[in-house]
C-alpha cells in the first residue's frame, strides 16, 4: 500500500478496448512537460494489479475470480504469457455439500449438526457421514424438536 500511495500522480479507472474489462492505471508523471520514470515503478503509467502482483518479464497477471477490481493478492496470479488459469476445485470433507445447520469440525473430523428452533439452539449430534448429518438437520427443520425426538428417540451421535 505504501508503494501505491507513493505514486506522485493519481490513479484512474478505464475500460480496456480489447476485452472490455475495467482496470486501474496511474497517470503519467511529468516534469517540465516530459513523462519521467518514478523510482520503484517499472512503467511510466503502471497498471495497479501489476504493481501489486509484481510479475516477472514474460508473465501476465490473471484475476482468479475474473473481477478486475478485486485487487487482493489472493486473487492475483502471475502466469507465463499464453498460459491460461484453470481454477482448482477445493476438495476435502470441509467442502462437502452441507445444508444449513451442518458444519465440519476439523478437530473431531466429523460433521456437527446444530439447528435453531424459536431462537433456541439444539445440538443434534456429531456424525461421520455428511449425508446422515444433512438428513438430521433437514428432519429437525421439518418436524420440529418434538417430532424429531419422536422419530429418533434422542439427540444422538453416530
Amino acid at each position: 500500500m505504501d508503494l501505491v500511495k507513493s505514486w506522485p500522480g493519481t490513479w484512474f479507472s478505464f475500460i480496456h478496448k480489447s476485452n472490455g474489462q475495467l482496470y486501474i492505471r496511474a497517470t503519467a508523471y511529468r516534469v517540465g512537460g516530459k513523462v519521467v520514470n518514478v523510482s520503484g515503478f517499472e512503467q511510466k503509467q503502471p497498471l495497479l494489479h501489476r504493481v501489486i502482483s509484481k510479475p516477472e518479464r514474460g508473465q501476465n497477471t490473471i484475476f482468479k475470480d475474473g473481477n478486475s477490481l478485486n485487487l487482493t493478492r489472493d486473487n492475483l496470479i502471475n502466469l507465463p504469457i499464453g498460459e491460461s488459469y484453470v481454477p482448482v476445485e477445493p476438495t476435502g470433507p470441509e467442502y462437502a455439500d452441507m445444508v444449513k445447520g451442518v458444519h465440519y469440525r476439523k478437530d473431531k473430523q466429523r460433521y456437527e449438526v446444530r439447528c435453531f428452533y424459536k431462537g433456541k439452539a439444539h445440538n443434534l449430534g456429531v456424525y461421520k457421514d455428511v449425508g446422515v448429518a444433512n438428513e438430521r438437520a433437514t428432519d429437525f427443520r421439518s418436524l420440529g424438536p418434538d417430532g424429531y425426538l419422536t422419530k429418533y428417540g434422542k439427540w444422538g451421535t453416530v
